[in-house]
């Protein structure tokens, strides 16, 4: 069983105190800044993560809700040895 690409970003997210940005998490997760773009926004309207333009780039950080998410799914995935 693989974590999805939505779970993936937020354990990516997952215990950083800088927001980072889409290009530093598509590399991270070795995929394509498109591929990613609606997953961001997707995350960003259920609250989990929220973004902030800065000139060209796009800035991700998880929110509280989105901590809480992370926070569980990292215990699932150590439990279940996932590989993120």
């Amino acid at each position: 069983m693989d974590l999805r690409l939505q779970e993936k970003i937020l354990l990516t997210l997952y215990g950083k105190t800088e927001p980072a940005t889409i290009t530093e998490i598509t590399k991270m997760l070795d995929i394509f800044p498109q591929n990613i773009v609606y997953i961001i926004d997707r995350l960003e309207r259920r609250n989990l993560i929220t973004t902030k333009k800065e000139g060209r780039v796009r800035l991700c950080k998880l929110t509280e809700k989105g901590e809480l998410v992370a926070k569980k799914l990292k215990e699932l995935a150590d439990i279940y040895e996932f590989k993120i």
